[in-house]
């Protein structure tokens, strides 16, 4: 389990370096269990960050955030 935190933290970081430069991009951030870094979420999450992080305590929690996430998503409610 550890070692996927950790390549999840990796690929996390590598994704907010691409997505740092001039193209149009929207991150959300949604952690998964009791170890997840808030802190590290809203460094990944783009602004705001309270509308683009979330937390679920196991991905049984998922479907209660999933509705959100399609709305987010799908129809591009963030983007300009």
């Amino acid at each position: 389990m550890m070692k996927l935190i950790m390549r999840l933290q990796i690929a996390a970081r590598r994704l907010k370096a691409v997505t740092s430069g001039d193209v149009l991009t929207h991150v959300i951030a949604v952690g998964i269990g009791k170890r997840v870094d808030n802190h590290e979420l809203e460094t990944i999450a783009s602004p705001p960050k309270e509308q683009n992080v979330f937390h679920v305590e196991d991905f049984h929690g998922l479907p209660t955030i999933q509705a959100q996430l399609l709305d987010d998503t799908c129809r591009g409610k963030h983007m300009s």
